[in-house]
């Protein structure tokens, strides 16, 4: 597996590229370009020996390189190695084509990534792993762990048919990634959204006055519409956090200062 095409580099040399392609985006990140600082470290041991002859040549292309580059850190390894293996041909104008093939997938494989792991499989295993640590069962941890080995291994196998392949495995499949991305998508929605009533809850000691009888004010609302308290709740925070300055610690700051103060008016 992964043995190189043109004798320029090793093994080794492509097994490290692997390696730094999973941690990329944590070794240099800026708001300006974003990961392509870590994504060129990645690539820079093979660079460096494929183009050792041309320093000229590597200066130019590691220039071009550090142009913006932002995508999902579990699909990025398919994009690194279809790169590495087009620049191991040597061809001319070859970091052009590559740029362009880089610029067009990472947005498709962003989208994809995002939804399919950060939002429906990160969502799903956890909650699963949640509750079942919640229930004081170390399955939970299990779960994760497998997870983990999971996603390690697709990014190995991604890498290793990008570099295998060439571009032609990503290009022919754009279509069925953008597909598979609305799917994961609307589970990734299905899923949260039924996490919000079992996850969120509040409830109040309010209560009020019905002739001779006395009601609750959750009783009442909830004869209206279920977990109404929870809707309202996750709609404001939702909507909170794309204020301007608003960020996720400020908003669960205010959230704690709230139920602070309802709680001492004796409310909640």
């Amino acid at each position: 597996m992964m043995n190189s095409k043109s004798g320029a580099i090793s093994k080794r040399d492509i097994w490290n590229t692997f390696l730094l392609s999973i941690g990329y985006q944590a070794f240099v990140f800026n708001y300006e370009t974003m990961q392509s600082a870590g994504w060129v470290l990645s690539l820079s041991g093979c660079l460096n020996k494929i183009y050792a002859d041309d320093p000229e040549l590597l200066k130019e292309k590691y220039n071009k390189y550090f142009q913006f580059y932002n995508t999902n850190p579990i699909l990025n390894p398919a994009i690194t190695g279809v790169v590495l293996s087009m620049e191991e041909t040597k061809a001319e104008g070859v970091t052009d084509t590559c740029l362009a093939l880089r610029t067009g997938l990472m947005g498709t494989l962003a989208g994809l990534g995002d939804s399919l792991f950060w939002i429906t499989g990160r969502t799903v295993f956890c909650s699963i792993a949640g509750y079942m640590a919640l229930e004081g069962s170390p399955a939970g941890l299990i779960v994760t762990a497998i997870m983990c080995i999971l996603i390690a291994v697709l990014r190995y196998v991604l890498f290793d048919i990008g570099y295998s392949q060439g571009a032609n495995f990503l290009l022919e499949r754009a279509d069925q990634f953008r597909n598979l991305t609305n799917c994961a998508a609307i589970i990734g929605l299905c899923v949260i959204g039924a996490m919000i009533p079992s996850t969120v809850t509040f409830s109040t000691n309010l209560t009020f006055a019905m002739g001779d009888a006395t009601a609750t004010l959750d009783g009442f609302l909830e004869t209206i519409l279920p977990y109404l308290w929870s809707i309202l709740i996750t709609t404001a925070v939702f909507f909170g956090l794309k204020k301007k300055g608003m960020t996720t610690v400020r908003m669960i700051w205010l959230i704690l200062i709230i139920c602070v103060v309802l709680g001492f008016f004796g409310i909640v």
